[in-house]
């Protein structure tokens, strides 16, 4: 009996420093590094572009005035940096302190502090004027929330180059912190695709197959010649409609599959700029594309890398890997 007892209790003993080992060693770390650098260029190319119209569009005397934004902001306990002081001079200073943030952040320079500056600017930005945050933007500042807790500047960055050279330590509680954070933003993705098709199964135009025809002539969408072709033709509508449910229904369990991930990915990249072509929501389509980087493990980078590498080879004349090992030898 006890040699039975101690064999039962072995298992889950054995489970339990097996489960320790794997989360004490950060995962996904060159996902999590392209998540850092498209956030990012996304939130710096919107401060960039939208320089000119900075005081229309966040200014105190623009689209969304200061009194209406600060009761806002009271009635939802939140916060942000342009509710300090409404001087032009002080909103001026903020905003390009955000356009710093953002660019340091996307080289990859102190990855960890400006991980947490870069969510204050962000959010501070977004609150100022909510009437021009859309499901992208929704996902952007949930994303760089949980970037914070993540070891972001590993590859890609200005970091490594700094610290190549230095010895790696042993972090198994930033580890554990950074795999909790990873684990959280998948989370986040599979539930923003499973409740999305949820909601579009209950939409009797979705039901009938003819949703998308109704999206692609909606006056504010940006209805290009691939649009309307796709809104001219009865079958394609239809299936693109339950298509479209059909794989975002389905996306949470695919992503888990080893050799389905990859299929999965590219379909997820295809549909987004699909509809950034065809509908024009640029942003938002950028926002979703970056996230599945999330989803391919640093082995599978590895490998794609390995396999870009052998095309590489023959198209410049250079020896492949095999040959390079016998010169080696």
């Amino acid at each position: 009996m006890n040699g039975a007892d101690g064999m039962a209790s072995t298992g889950p003993r054995r489970a339990l420093h097996a489960a320790q080992a794997a989360l004490s060693v950060p995962h996904r770390l060159y996902g999590v590094a392209l998540l850092r650098v498209g956030l990012s260029a996304v939130v710096l190319a919107i401060y960039v572009m939208h320089f000119a119209q900075r005081a229309f569009l966040w200014g105190s005397d623009g689209a969304y005035p200061t009194s209406l934004f600060l009761s806002v902001l009271r009635a939802q306990r939140s916060f942000s940096l342009y509710a300090f002081s409404d001087a032009p001079t002080y909103q001026l200073l903020v905003y390009v302190a955000g356009m710093l943030v953002s660019f340091l952040l996307m080289v990859g320079w102190k990855s960890r502090l400006n991980a947490v500056l870069f969510y204050v600017f962000t959010w501070s930005l977004y609150a100022r004027n909510p009437l021009l945050l859309d499901g992208g933007d929704n996902l952007l500042y949930i994303l760089a929330f949980f970037l914070m807790f993540t070891r972001c500047g590993e590859y890609l960055s200005i970091d490594r180059l700094l610290h190549a050279d230095r010895p790696a330590r042993d972090r198994p509680f930033l580890s554990l912190i950074h795999n909790y954070a990873l684990a959280a933003m998948i989370v986040q993705l599979c539930l923003l695709y499973f409740t999305s098709a949820f909601y579009k199964m209950q939409g009797h135009m979705w039901q009938n197959g003819t949703a998308l025809y109704y999206v692609l002539n909606v006056n504010e969408f940006n209805l290009t010649a691939l649009g309307h072709y796709l809104s001219s033709n009865a079958y394609l509508i239809a299936f693109l409609t339950y298509s479209a449910m059909l794989f975002q229904a389905a996306y949470p369990f695919l992503i888990w599959h080893p050799r389905i991930k990859w299929l999965v990915v590219a379909g997820a990249v295809a549909f987004h700029l699909g509809i950034a072509y065809c509908m024009g929501l640029a942003w938002f389509s950028l926002v979703l594309i970056t996230a599945e980087f999330l989803i391919l493990s640093d082995r599978e980078y590895l490998a794609f890398r390995r396999w870009v590498t052998s095309l590489r080879r023959p198209a410049l004349g250079l020896p492949g890997a095999d040959v390079q090992e016998q010169a080696c030898d």
